[in-house]
This record gives structure tokens, C-alpha cells and sequence, in this order.
């Protein structure tokens, strides 16, 4: 089964230029969700965000034949947590093993009509209509928090809620003394999201023989800040958050439905 992963420069009203990377799409919804609304120069939305054709600086589609996460980049690491900058480049030059570009296969031109930006629902409803996260958000801005801060303790918080679902739903004990087993050490401090996540992987490889991506350093650094610290994360940063979380969904997707 292949793996397409979609990487794009967007040019924001300031004009900055920001890159993103959304992996582990699969044929169809490259085609449904990507090619053909960019075709007709339609918004559409992927890895959690909106993108109108007529902003895209850059747009490049790779293949490979393994999940994003079991890559290699050429320092030898995966390319989880990694700048989306660096991924694309080696993607390029074709440095990582069994990743090519196939863009072309899918987009042949560019959109083919210039047409006036829509504003988003949200913009165009009165202050009274509008969901109560934006003006939860609107409330909260003198705090500096953005969008990417929203998006990425969504993300984060989404993590925790899905292990916590699908191990109830397959039986696997996530309580300190069942972690503290799975772990083979003494948890002195309360029991934190780390040790479950890995207790959780150890099980899940055990009694289903999935593997599920490596929560790296970084993204643990990132969940400390942004849950508990108020770091308001950079689009680049908070882009590696929810392309993390997309691809550990896909894998409790497929733990839940198996039996």
C-alpha cells in the first residue's frame, strides 16, 4: 500500500511564507480532498487547514512505500518532529530511501481561474453568531495565544483522550500499577502521559503486533509548554504536532477495528 505525503508553502494576507507537511494520505483523498478542489481553484482543507490555490507558493506530493514515521532521514532519525523544511529537501533530493516525488501524477497545471477569496463562515458571522471557541479566543488574545496554539492543544489534548478511549475499548490497563509492570520500574511522581503512551505501544506491539509512532523528545518538550507553560508554538511548530496526531489516530483507528 503506498503512502502520500503533501508538503505546501502558503503565502498568508502579510504575505509570509509558511510551510507545512501532511503525510500517510492515501490515493483517494489526495485526489478528492486536494487535486480536485485545487483544480478548480476550491479551499480546501487538510492536515487541519484551510488553503486557497491562489496562495499556494509551492505545492509537492511524495510517495513512499512505508508510513511516514518508519522513514529515514539521513541522520538516521524518522522524520517525526523534524523541520518540515528539511523532510521536504531530502524528499527532494531523493536521499530517503523508497520516497519519490509524484506530483505531476496529480496536478498537471495550475488552477485554472482566478477567483476572489471567500472570508471563512466564522468571518462572516456577526460577533452574537459566532462559535463560542472564537470568541473564547478573541477574549483570551491579550495573552498572545493564537490559532496555532488552539490547533496544537487541540491536538495534544486529542492524543491523550484517544489512548484513553481505545485501551478501555481493548482492554489494555493504563493505571500506574499495570504501567509501572509493562515499564519494569518504580513511578515515584504522578503518572504522566509518557509512561502511558509507552505502556500503551509496548502492549498494543504485543498483542496486536502494530507498531505506533515514537513519541520523540521534542513533541514531549512541546506538550509540557504549550499544556502547561502557555507557549504560544510557530506554524512550523505546531504543524509537526498535528501531522503526529493525524498519523497516531490512523494507527488507533486500526487497533480499534481489529479483533
Amino acid at each position: 500500500m503506498p503512502y502520500y505525503h503533501v508538503y505546501i508553502i502558503y503565502k498568508d494576507e502579510k504575505r509570509v511564507r509558511t510551510p507545512s507537511l501532511t503525510y500517510n494520505l492515501t490515493d483517494q483523498s489526495i485526489r478528492e480532498r486536494i487535486a480536485t478542489p485545487f483544480a478548480k481553484n476550491k479551499s480546501f482543507i487538510v492536515g487541519g487547514k484551510v488553503y486557497q490555490p491562489s496562495r499556494i507558493d509551492e505545492i509537492a506530493i511524495f510517495i513512499s512505500d512505508n508510513d511516514f514515521e518508519k522513514l529515514v532521514l539521513p541522520d538516521g532519525e524518522s522524520p517525526l518532529g523534524h523541520d518540515v523544511n528539511y523532510i521536504a529537501n531530502c524528499f527532494f533530493r531523493k536521499v530517503v530511501k523508497g520516497v519519490d516525488v509524484c506530483t505531476d501524477y496529480f496536478i498537471t497545471s495550475p488552477p485554472a481561474e482566478k477567483e476572489e477569496e471567500r472570508k471563512t463562515v466564522t468571518e462572516q458571522l456577526p460577533q452574537k453568531e459566532k462559535p463560542s471557541e472564537v470568541t473564547v479566543m478573541e477574549s483570551a488574545s491579550f495573552l498572545g495565544l493564537d490559532i496555532n496554539w488552539l490547533l496544537a492543544t487541540s491536538a495534544l489534548q486529542l492524543q491523550e483522550v484517544a489512548i484513553t478511549l481505545v485501551s478501555k475499548r481493548k482492554g489494555i490497563a493504563l493505571d500506574k500499577t499495570n504501567v509501572e509492570k509493562v515499564l519494569n520500574k518504580e513511578i515515584e511522581n504522578a503518572l504522566s502521559f509518557n509512561d502511558q503512551y509507552e505502556a500503551f505501544s509496548r502492549q498494543v506491539k504485543d498483542a496486536f503486533n502494530i507498531e505506533m509512532p515514537i513519541l520523540t523528545g521534542h513533541l514531549r518538550k512541546m506538550r509540557a509548554k504549550v499544556l502547561h507553560e502557555g507557549y504560544n508554538p510557530k506554524p512550523e511548530e505546531a504543524e509537526p504536532i498535528v501531522s503526529f496526531t493525524i498519523g497516531l489516530l490512523q494507527k488507533l483507528k486500526r487497533i480499534s477495528e481489529t479483533t
